[in-house]
């Protein structure tokens, strides 16, 4: 809905600002855009890793159509907390679906762990923020306290 009113938002903003900050405004705008597109493409570049980790992951344990549930995990990280939850879901119902043994739905959980760890301490600091010029320990720093204020990843 944003992007499909995108006008209409930048509109209603300027008229919301004084003539005399009309420029400064618009520029602020421009600057948020670019910055957003940045963020995404940060975002693209590490979905692309996590398949590369879950398809690795998912194989050693032994899931059948491995690849296919990489892609899928990778996809619904763009969806904050549900996303992961619903991925893990899936991959652990394929798994007892298939008849996977206690081992290898352990074998699931442990992979998703230590790669929602990864993603979230190490590839989301250095990719995304890399993306988006924000300096690896700030972003860190940002996870860890919104981790200890709300309970949750941020």
């Amino acid at each position: 809905m944003f992007i499909y009113f995108r006008t209409h938002l930048k509109n209603f903003i300027l008229k919301l600002v004084p003539a005399e900050n009309q420029n400064k405004t618009i520029k602020v705008i421009n600057q948020s855009c670019h910055v957003s597109q940045q963020y995404l493409g940060g975002l693209a570049m590490m979905i692309a890793c996590l398949w590369v980790m879950y398809g690795i992951g998912f194989s050693i344990v032994g899931v059948e159509n491995a690849l296919f549930f990489a892609v899928l995990c990778g996809i619904l990280e763009i969806v904050p907390f549900v996303g992961n939850l619903v991925g893990s879901s899936l991959a652990l119902l394929m798994v007892i679906v298939q008849g996977g043994g206690s081992g290898m739905i352990l074998g699931v959980i442990i992979v998703y762990s230590i790669i929602q760890f990864l993603q979230t301490y190490i590839l989301e600091p250095l990719v995304v923020g890399a993306e988006v010029n924000v300096n690896p320990l700030f972003t860190i720093m940002a996870l860890v306290v919104g981790e200890m204020v709300w309970g949750c990843q941020v």
